[in-house]
């Protein structure tokens, strides 16, 4: 915009109430108080009208979010217990049953 700073306005209300999805305002359809001139092309789009997009949450997350942890009630039995062992112990077992073989 040029004009004298005395001239510069606050706002500049433009009516879009009229507009559909797909319609454009331009620089040359905005009317400017008096002593304001645009600077800018005539044919530049100043506002476009496009369609709402929605974005859709995934709900799996907030199932299992809402799920909560799971809750153990019962003990294990011994033979549950091993077979429940942590892959992590099974191969600290491995090195010691290879040394058993290896004195033999």
């Amino acid at each position: 915009m040029e004009c004298l700073p005395r001239d510069l306005p606050d706002k500049i209300t433009v009516d879009v109430s009229a507009l559909d999805i797909g319609d454009s305002i331009h620089i040359r359809d905005i009317q400017l108080p008096a002593g304001v001139a645009a600077k800018t092309q005539p044919d530049l789009t100043a506002f476009s009208v496009l369609a709402p997009v929605v974005e859709e949450e995934p709900v799996v997350e907030a199932a299992e979010a809402a799920a909560g942890p799971e809750v153990i009630k019962e003990k294990k039995e011994e033979g549950e217990a091993a077979a429940a062992a942590p892959a992590g112990a099974a191969r600290a077992a491995a090195p010691a049953a290879k040394e058993k073989e290896a004195k033999k």
